[in-house]
């Protein structure tokens, strides 16, 4: 006897919340590393990313590709830990280095990509948090 619920009905049971936020995140830091790796050599000169540059670009959006694929991947997995935990740990550094563009180097509006990319990162770590809830 076959099972009467629909595939995307077991494929949202299976991914279930936390899985679906992670796939949510997934597209985010997938595109924000696609915008790093094809940005062109002069946003690496911009007062905020003064700190952030000191390693291409390009390479910090490789490790942001990689990251989202890790989100992708434990939206489907039991545990999804380390996929929170990179993404979180990731924006977090991307706003520690806005704040110490702006603390430090005078990056006017560094303020407000840090704020942002830290406020992300403690978003994600209150949906690690969170308990996925089976009906």
């Amino acid at each position: 006897m076959s099972n009467p619920r629909s595939l995307p009905q077991r494929l949202a049971r299976r991914v279930g919340r936390r899985g679906a936020a992670l796939l949510c995140l997934a597209v985010v830091v997938g595109l924000i590393g696609y915008s790093l790796v094809t940005a062109p050599a002069q946003v690496a000169a911009q007062p905020g990313l003064r700190v952030l540059a000191r390693i291409p670009l390009e390479a910090w959006g490789w490790g942001w590709v990689a990251v989202a694929g890790v989100c992708a991947v434990g939206a489907v997995r039991a545990d999804d830990r380390v996929a929170y935990g990179l993404a979180a740990g990731l924006f977090g550094l991307w706003g520690g280095g806005y704040l110490a563009a702006w603390l430090f180097y005078h990056a006017e509006r560094g303020w407000v990509a840090a704020t942002v990319y830290l406020a992300m990162a403690g978003f994600i770590a209150l949906l690690a948090g969170t308990p996925e809830r089976r009906p």
